[in-house]
């Protein structure tokens, strides 16, 4: 069996807020740069469209014989970050990477937590570009 590594995390923005990163990891995340992003607050279908629209999306899901791996955790994960980020605005950055993968779960590896003071947050339900 053949762990996948992911890196999954929040990044805050001053224009659009707190945003969800889910992506491959390890030394795939400065490589391949294989990342997507969805803005809270997320939608039921927002784990899964984040995972199936990584370029390596196959991996996650069986490649060349290897088993996938637990996809509903990573939407779990996914849907988890996007929840404390809303929860908890003081998060500027929260980076989990590696997180490995594999058919019975995740573990992560390595956390990374940087807090900042709250300032005036964006609407979540109105986002405009300056």
């Amino acid at each position: 069996m053949t762990p996948v590594e992911l890196a999954a995390g929040v990044v805050h923005d001053p224009l659009f807020g707190s945003l969800v990163m889910l992506g491959l990891g390890g030394v795939l995340t400065d490589l391949l740069g294989d990342r997507v992003y969805r803005l809270t607050p997320l939608s039921d279908r927002d784990g899964a469209r984040m995972w199936r629209s990584l370029r390596g999306a196959r991996l996650l899901t069986g490649y060349r014989g290897a088993p996938g791996v637990d996809t509903a955790a990573v939407e779990e994960l996914v849907h988890r970050l996007g929840r404390i980020a809303q929860d908890l605005p003081q998060i500027a950055e929260l980076d989990l990477n590696p997180i490995i993968a594999g058919p019975d779960g995740l573990v992560v590896v390595d956390a990374k937590l940087r807090l900042a003071a709250v300032g005036d947050e964006p609407d979540p339900y109105v986002f405009r570009l300056r």
